[in-house]
C-alpha cells in the first residue's frame, strides 16, 4: 500500500504510477497514518514462507530536513519507529526530489545544485539520527532518482526477507584437545577425561608443565617455568595416569613441552 497523501506531496507525486503497476511495487492506495509505503515481504520469492512481515517505509525529501521542518520530521520518525518497535522499517531519502517552488538561482544551478543539496540533507539526517540512540540503527536508503524507487524497495526487501544462513559450527576446545598430541588424535575417552579434570586448554598446558617439572628425567634442554600457578595443576596428569594408558599421558605431556614440526 502507498499513502494517499503522496498525491499532495510534490516531491513524491511522480512515484505513484511506478508504485501501482505490477512491474513496480504493485501496491494499492490507502490511508497510512505513520508511514508512506507498506510492502508485504511474503511477495518476494526469497522471503520466509508463510511470513506475515511487512516492510514499512517513510519517504523524506531535502525539504523535510530544512531548519523549519527538521523538528517535525524528527518527531515523525520517532512515531514511525514506535509503530512496530523498529521491526522491518526503513527511511527513503530522495536526493533529487523537486521543490514546490524553484527560485531563479535554483534553476540556474540545475541538477548539480539539487544533487549537492540532496547529499547535504542525507548527511544531516544521518547526523541527527546517529545522535539518538533510539533511532541510530534505522536504515536510511538514499534514492538518487525517483523513478528507481521500485528497484530500491525491492532490493532492500529481499535483503531483509531472505532466510539467514545458519551459523557454522565453531571449533570447540574439546575438538582442539583431541589433536594436542604428537601421535594419533586422542580417543574420545581421553578427551572426555581430560576435559573433566582440566577446564581449559591453558590448564592442560600448565598441568603438562607441572608434570614435567616434577619428573626426574626432565631434559636440561627443556625450560620449565616454576610459576605458582602451576601448583594447582600438578596432580591433574597423575589423576589421568590412573585412568589412561601411561604412554597416552606421556604423549600429551610431550606435546606441550617440546616443539613439533607440522608436515
Amino acid at each position: 500500500m502507498f499513502c494517499t497523501t503522496l498525491r499532495r506531496r510534490s516531491s513524491f507525486a511522480s512515484i505513484i504510477s511506478s508504485s501501482i503497476v505490477p512491474s513496480g511495487l504493485g501496491v494499492k492506495e490507502s490511508l497510512l497514518e505513520n508511514h508512506d509505503i507498506a510492502v508485504p515481504l511474503s511477495d518476494f520469492p526469497k522471503s520466509i514462507q508463510k511470513s506475515n512481515r511487512t516492510l514499512r517505509l517513510l519517504l523524506l525529501s531535502p525539504n523535510n530536513l530544512s531548519d523549519e521542518q527538521l523538528p517535525a520530521t524528527l518527531a515523525r520518525i520517532q512515531h514511525f519507529v514506535a509503530l512496530t518497535g523498529g521491526l522491518d522499517i526503513a527511511i527513503i531519502l530522495s536526493l533529487s526530489a523537486s521543490k514546490p517552488f524553484s527560485s531563479a538561482k535554483d534553476l540556474l544551478s540545475g541538477p548539480h545544485g539539487d544533487e549537492i543539496e540532496g547529499l547535504r540533507s542525507y548527511t544531516r539526517l544521518q547526523a541527527e539520527i546517529m545522535t539518538n540512540t533510539e533511532l541510530a540503527w534505522v536504515p536510511i536508503l538514499p534514492l538518487a532518482k525517483l523513478e528507481n524507487i521500485a528497484d530500491l524497495v525491492k532490493t532492500h526487501a529481499l535483503s531483509i526477507s531472505r532466510p539467514r544462513p545458519k551459523p557454522s559450527s565453531a571449533v570447540r576446545p574439546l575438538d582442539m584437545l583431541a589433536h594436542c598430541t604428537p601421535d594419533l588424535p586422542l580417543s574420545s575417552l581421553a578427551v572426555n577425561l581430560t576435559s573433566d579434570v582440566l577446564p581449559s586448554l591453558s590448564h592442560v598446558a600448565q598441568a603438562a608443565l607441572a608434570r614435567r617439572r616434577d619428573t626426574p628425567k626432565t631434559s636440561s634442554a627443556v625450560i620449565v617455568p616454576s610459576d605458582d600457578t602451576l601448583q594447582g595443576n600438578d596432580r591433574a596428569f597423575n589423576i589421568l595416569a590412573e585412568q589412561l594408558n601411561k604412554d597416552v599421558v606421556d604423549s600429551m605431556t610431550d606435546f606441550w613441552i617440546e616443539d613439533w614440526a607440522v608436515e
